[in-house]
């Protein structure tokens, strides 16, 4: 069962989901016939994934929905946040952004009191972006601050920040050498007025999205 759920992964990391989900579903098949409840969970969870990917996210909640089910059940409270978070994420796909922030704030509860610093900076940023997208623009920026604070203090490799790679490859460039770094400087300043009016735009439109849509 166990082989059959590396297979997924890797076929998902493949973006070949179709295959991925047949090994998750042997693998689910294997651990419910022996009764391994985390197992389970576990390729629930694969099988939630793949969905996901696939833009199939009725069928995603589903899966990660009987995944937390069996976490709360065996009492695995990181196994129950991780869970939590992947409905947050599939909710987030939907655009169903009150539920999807309402199972990242309950992830983010669980991980603060099982000390899972890591975890709880994932959901911050999520909530962050959320937060933004829903006009609590503030709140957004609490959260995301709140998060790099932590990557700060777990002082992680750049590759295990959930960075996009574009902005982890300006920082790689910029640490190659003091040239490089001035270079980065230079076509920030420039780049600088024009990003300023994108962010400006941006919460103007989110913000007067806000108020009319209570209207």
């Amino acid at each position: 069962a166990s082989s059959l759920n590396n297979l997924g992964y890797a076929y998902h990391s493949l973006g070949r989901y179709s295959e991925a989900i047949e090994y998750y579903q042997q693998s689910l098949t294997i651990q419910r016939e022996i009764g391994d409840r985390r197992g389970e969970a576990f390729s629930l969870n694969g099988l939630g994934y793949a969905y996901n990917a696939l833009g199939r996210y009725s069928e995603a909640i589903e899966y990660h929905q009987q995944s937390l089910t069996i976490q709360r059940e065996i009492g695995d409270r990181r196994g129950e946040a991780s869970s939590l978070n992947n409905l947050g994420y599939a909710y987030h796909s939907l655009g169903r952004y009150s539920e999807a922030i309402e199972y990242y704030q309950q992830s983010l509860t669980i991980q603060r009191e099982i000390g899972d610093r890591r975890g709880e900076a994932v959901s911050l940023l999520a909530l962050g972006k959320l937060y933004q997208k829903t006009g609590r623009i503030r709140e957004g920026f609490a959260a995301s601050q709140q998060a790099t604070l932590i990557y700060q203090e777990l002082d992680l490799p750049l590759n295990a920040y959930p960075y996009p790679n574009w902005m982890k490859q300006i920082v790689k460039f910029a640490q190659r050498s003091r040239f490089h770094l001035i270079l980065c400087f230079i076509l920030g300043v420039f780049a600088f007025p024009f990003a300023l009016v994108w962010f400006i735009l941006l919460i103007l439109y989110r913000l007067i999205r806000n108020l009319f849509s209570h209207r």
